[in-house]
């Protein structure tokens, strides 16, 4: 892994963020690609954040990539360009949390501060026995209290690494390697024959439902279409979409309200019939998002006056951030040729 072999703090910060809700299979080609693109806090001060979030694009999460620019620009204006080398200076920019600014300060500056991944934590929980679950405060608690004594005594940097190491390749989360360990005769779960019952998990939270109906329209005439950029506190800040109406329960939108934004765009829903339906799901991590999709040949003309929605055209879609699956009609849509029009207008003439 590349950004084991660095002591470069942007890169073991781009790396650590990049990890923090992704597996390593899939984050490592998205940091070789960000790190190529960005290499360093310059060149992440002097894009933009449309950029950052189309590079994030498929990994989740958005909020990393919006903290990312955030940071960047904080560390190029207030530090002139220069990554902060002191664990409180670290904790005070924007996504950099505990966990963070203790893997920064200690793979890049060896500083002793031991970094509570889930690895550590899980073995961790089990060798001392950690009655609550050790990343909820009290047991965060033990756990840190018992490292931050040990990481004194060695390099910090390497103490890290292994201990995350032995986490991820012994202490593992099912059936842990307990007769290869050399800390059985110490570890209080192995003694107590607990090793499966720790370490103690909150019970997952339901996820909610959404219905988002989506309604992307395509003009052959310019190969152009309709998209919007989400605001609010919602998930996919800043990202784009296509004309939605989200709905409240599942089944059909009520056909007023898709009169309503089809009429936006001088498409009259009774005369013509989508060239497409599709229908997808997506899961994250607390809600599961129902994609309602519906392609329509569309005039080119735009009613609505507000400039919530923009032209473009679809060989530029690639240039713009969308939450993945919409990235993936996206895909479709520049995939789209005249074939698929001319058959649907010969039906129609039929």
């Amino acid at each position: 892994m590349p950004w084991l072999e660095t002591k470069d703090p942007y890169k073991i910060w781009i790396s650590e963020i990049i990890l923090q809700q992704t597996r390593v299979a899939q984050g490592w080609s998205y940091y070789e690609r960000f790190i190529e693109r960005f290499p360093d806090i310059t060149s992440l001060h002097k894009t933009q954040e449309s950029e950052v979030l189309k590079y994030w694009e498929g990994l989740g999460y958005y909020s990393r990539a919006r903290n990312i620019k955030k940071a960047a620009d904080q560390i190029f204006t207030t530090y002139h360009g220069k990554f902060p080398d002191t664990y409180e200076t670290l904790l005070s920019l924007p996504g950099i949390g505990p966990y963070t600014a203790s893997a920064i300060a200690g793979f890049a500056y060896d500083l002793p501060y031991p970094v509570l991944d889930g690895n550590v934590a899980r073995f961790l929980a089990r060798f001392l026995a950690v009655e609550s679950p050790p990343l909820e405060p009290s047991g965060k608690k033990i756990i840190t209290d018992f490292l931050a004594p040990a990481i004194q005594e060695t390099k910090p940097s390497a103490f890290n690494q292994a201990i995350m190491n032995f986490g991820a390749l012994i202490c593992k989360p099912a059936k842990p390697n307990c007769h290869e360990c050399p800390f059985t005769s110490g570890c209080k779960a192995y003694q107590l024959r607990l090793t499966d019952q720790l370490p103690v998990t909150l019970p997952k939270k339901e996820k909610s439902n959404r219905y988002f109906h989506y309604f992307i329209l395509y003009n052959p005439k310019t190969d152009s279409t309709v998209i919007q950029q989400r605001s609010g506190k919602d998930i996919w800040q800043h990202l784009y979409e296509f004309p939605l109406i989200e709905n409240e329960s599942e089944g059909p939108l009520p056909k007023q309200k898709s009169d309503v934004l089809l009429s936006v765009f001088d498409i009259d829903s009774d005369a013509e019939q989508p060239l497409l339906a599709i229908h997808k799901t997506q899961n994250l991590t607390h809600q599961k998002i129902h994609f309602n999709i519906q392609i329509f040949l569309w005039n080119g003309l735009i009613k609505d006056k507000t400039g919530l929605y923009q032209t473009v055209k679809v060989s530029n879609l690639s240039s713009f951030g969308f939450p993945v699956t919409l990235a993936n009609m996206v895909t479709q849509l520049e995939n789209m040729n005249g074939s698929t029009i001319k058959e649907k207008q010969q039906n129609d003439v039929m």
